[in-house]
């Protein structure tokens, strides 16, 4: 596996182990560079330059040192990003799925990911 690839995710093999509890209210706090994101708001992968749009629908807390996929954490697939960043799960949905479910889901670091529309109205323009 190439450094920074997607990774999918198979419903997560590790759990938190006690450090991330502690930081829960410092990672639901939002940033100018990097606002939080929510379930439903639509990203972009900061790597790839063909705007794929991806669906946020989960937000486990755990530091990406912390989630692991495919046998690996999400900070050791992508080490040009902070160990201690938030694990955001995605789907990437096409016009033609009719449900999220059977969608595989993968998982990036919080860093990696560009917020393009919120599915929530958060009062601002919805984009970093």
């Amino acid at each position: 596996m190439t450094d920074n690839e997607t990774v999918e995710t198979t419903r997560v093999e590790g759990r938190p182990n006690g450090r991330s509890e502690g930081r829960i209210q410092s990672k639901l706090m939002e940033s100018e560079e990097r606002p939080k994101l929510t379930l439903g708001d639509t990203v972009t992968d900061r790597e790839k330059e063909d705007g794929t749009k991806m669906l946020v629908t989960g937000l486990p807390l755990e530091d990406a040192d912390e989630f692991t996929a495919k046998g690996k954490t999400i900070a050791e697939h992508n080490p040009s990003y902070p160990a201690d960043d938030t694990v955001i799960e995605i789907k990437y949905p096409t016009p033609v799925d009719v449900e999220l479910g059977p969608l595989r889901e993968f998982a990036f670091p919080r860093s990696r990911l560009k917020l393009e529309h919120r599915f929530f109205d958060h009062g601002g323009d919805g984009e970093e």
